[in-house]
C-alpha cells in the first residue's frame, strides 16, 4: 500500500514541476531497443498441433520505469515501420519520462519487418491473417507477456496511445480489451465517418482560410492537365513544369494527378508550427508557404491562362517533393512498397475510411468509387472478397454507439481534414472529447514548439491530467481490493 501511495505522490509532484528533459536525439537512441515476440499467425486458432508463429517486432524502454504502480505507455503500431512511430510520438515519451513509465511500441503485423510469411505475406492465402481482430489480439498478447516478464510490471496500468489509424487502434484496443487497457488517447482518429465528402470540403476550407485565391487556382489544374495531356507539346509542358524525371505519357496522367493530390493532402495534414519530416521534410506552417508559392507565382490575374495555372500549382507542389532542394526530379512511376501493399490489403478487408471528392465543395476532380467497383478491384488485384461495412459489426461506429464506452480521449485538431470523421461531440462523462483550435493532424502527439497555439498547449495539459487520473484511479482500486 505504501508503494502505491508514494507513487501517486511522486506523480503529483512531477505534474506540478511540469518539466521535460527528453529530446529528439534521446528518442532516436531509445528507439534502438528493438525486441522480438513469438506471435501466433492466427490468434484464433486454438489447435495446438496446427500453430504457425512469426517474429513480431516491438520496442521496449525501461530506463524511466519506477516499478509497482507505474504505468505502461503502449503505442499502437500503425501502417508503417515501428521505428518511425517511435520517433514521432513525442508526447508519449514526455509523459513516460515524467510519470516513470515503461514505454512500449508494438509494430502492426504485415508492416515494417513484422511479416508473418516473409516475402509471401502479401499473396493469397497468406494475407488472410491481416485484419483488425488479429492486430488487436497481437497487442494484447504483448502486454500479457510484458506484465509477466518485466519485474514489477504485473500491476501496472496500461495507457494506449495512437494517432490517425493508430488512434483508431488505440480506441478499439481499449474497447476490445478493457481488462488490459486502462485508458487510451486516440488522436485524430476517424472512427465515425458519416460523410465521405467531409474530408475534401474541410481541406479546401483550410486552404481558403489561409489564402482565398489558393483553392481557386488549384481547382483549375485538373482541366489544364486533361487538355495538355492530349498533345505532345502539352505533355512536354507538364513534364517540365512538375519536373518529372522522364517525359510523361498520356497513360501516366492518373499517376501525376495522384502525386498532386497526395502532396496537397499531406501538406494540409502536416500544417504544424515547426519543421517536420513525417512523410517528407516540410517547413513550419506549410499550408501558408504552399499557398504563397502558388498565388505569388501567378504571372497575371487571368486564371483562364493554362500556363499560368500550370506553373503556379507546380511551383507549390515542389514544396512537398523538394523542400530541401536535394531532389532533381519527381518520379511518377507506380512505386509500391511493402507497407503500401499491406495497407491496400487491409483497406479491402476493413474499409473504415473513404475519400470522396465532388469538385464543387472541394478542389479536386470528382471521384467516388462505388462499393461494386471497390469489390471488383479487391477481388481482381488481391483475391479478397470485400464485405460492405464489415468492421462496423465488431466495433462501435456512430456517436451513439460510443455511449457505453469509457476512458478514451478523442482529440481532434480543427485544422485537420479528418476531424468531422471522428468523435467530436460528448456522448457520456467517461469519454473525453478535446477539440483543438488551429491544430493539424494528431499535433498533440508531436514535439511541442514554442510557436504552438495556446489551444494546443492546453490540450496536452488536459490530456495529461486525464491520464494521470486514470492511473490514480487504477492504483487506488488496487489498494482498495488488497484491503478487502
Amino acid at each position: 500500500m505504501k508503494n502505491f501511495l508514494l507513487f501517486a505522490f511522486v506523480l503529483m509532484v512531477d505534474l506540478i514541476k511540469n518539466c521535460y528533459s527528453i529530446n529528439n536525439e534521446q528518442i532516436i537512441e531509445n528507439c534502438k531497443s528493438i525486441n522480438f515476440f513469438k506471435q501466433k499467425v492466427d490468434n484464433f486458432n486454438y489447435d495446438s498441433n496446427q500453430q504457425n508463429f512469426f517474429q513480431h517486432r516491438y520496442i521496449i524502454y525501461d530506463k524511466y520505469f519506477k516499478g509497482k504502480g507505474s504505468p505502461i505507455m503502449f503505442c499502437t503500431g500503425y501502417e508503417a515501420d515501428i521505428v518511425d512511430l517511435c520517433h514521432e510520438n513525442f508526447f508519449a515519451w514526455q509523459l513516460s519520462e515524467k510519470l516513470g513509465a515503461l514505454v512500449v511500441f508494438a509494430e502492426h503485423r504485415y508492416f515494417g519487418e513484422s511479416l508473418p510469411f516473409g516475402n509471401q505475406s502479401h499473396t493469397y492465402p497468406y494475407h488472410n491473417y491481416l485484419n483488425l481482430d488479429q492486430v488487436l489480439k497481437d497487442y494484447a498478447n504483448i502486454i500479457k507477456f510484458i506484465k509477466s516478464n518485466v519485474n514489477n510490471a504485473e500491476n501496472s496500468p496500461v495507457i494506449a496511445f495512437g494517432g490517425s489509424y493508430g488512434g483508431m487502434l488505440a480506441a478499439w484496443f481499449r474497447i476490445k480489451y478493457p481488462h488490459l487497457v486502462e485508458g487510451s488517447l486516440a488522436s485524430s482518429a476517424p472512427v465515425s465517418q458519416k460523410d465521405c465528402y467531409d474530408y475534401g470540403r474541410i481541406l479546401t476550407d483550410i486552404l481558403r482560410d489561409t489564402n482565398e485565391e489558393c483553392p481557386l487556382v488549384i481547382s483549375k489544374i485538373w482541366n489544364v492537365i486533361n487538355k495538355m495531356s492530349k498533345s505532345q507539346n502539352g505533355l512536354e509542358k507538364l513534364t517540365k513544369a512538375f519536373q518529372i524525371c522522364n517525359k510523361i505519357s498520356s497513360d501516366q496522367i492518373p499517376d501525376l494527378k495522384r502525386k498532386i493530390v497526395d502532396a496537397i493532402i499531406f501538406i494540409v495534414q502536416s500544417n504544424y508550427y515547426h519543421e517536420t519530416k513525417i512523410v517528407k521534410p516540410l517547413p513550419a506552417q506549410p499550408v501558408k508557404v504552399f499557398c504563397n508559392r502558388v498565388v505569388n507565382y501567378l504571372r497575371s490575374e487571368n486564371l483562364d491562362d493554362e500556363d499560368n495555372i500550370l506553373n503556379s500549382v507546380a511551383n507549390g507542389i515542389q514544396l512537398f517533393y523538394n523542400y530541401t532542394g536535394e531532389n532533381k526530379c519527381i518520379s511518377i512511376e507506380n512505386e509500391f512498397s511493402r507497407d503500401a501493399l499491406s495497407l491496400e490489403i487491409l483497406e479491402c478487408k476493413e474499409r473504415f475510411f473513404t475519400y470522396c471528392f465532388n469538385g464543387r465543395t472541394d478542389i479536386f476532380e470528382e471521384n467516388q468509387v462505388s462499393f461494386e467497383e471497390y469489390y471488383d478491384s479487391c477481388k481482381t488485384r488481391l483475391n479478397i472478397t470485400a464485405i460492405r461495412d464489415s468492421f462496423q459489426t465488431s466495433y462501435p461506429f456512430t456517436h451513439d454507439e460510443y455511449k457505453s464506452i469509457s476512458n478514451i480521449i478523442f482529440s481532434n485538431g480543427l485544422k485537420d481534414p479528418y476531424w468531422r470523421s471522428g468523435i467530436y461531440k460528448n456522448v457520456n462523462d467517461k469519454l473525453s472529447v478535446i477539440l483543438i483550435e488551429e491544430a493539424a493532424h494528431h499535433a498533440d502527439l508531436l514535439e511541442p514548439s514554442e510557436n504552438d497555439p495556446e489551444a494546443l498547449k492546453k490540450a496536452r495539459l488536459e490530456e495529461e491530467r486525464i491520464i494521470l487520473k486514470w492511473i490514480e484511479d487504477y492504483n487506488q482500486a488496487k489498494i482498495s481490493n488488497s484491503t478487502k
